[in-house]
């Protein structure tokens, strides 16, 4: 649970920081950590 925490406080940080980002991009690249994290690459 420690590492969903984690990957919220990030998606935060990017939605504070966010310029001029697609949303379709940074929920691609949360996608990519969220899979990084469940299979341990």
């Amino acid at each position: 649970m420690d590492n969903l925490g984690f990957v919220e406080l990030n998606t935060q940080e990017l939605e504070e920081v966010n310029g001029g980002i697609p949303a379709f991009l940074v929920g691609f690249l949360i996608g990519a950590l969220i899979a990084a994290l469940i299979f341990d690459y």
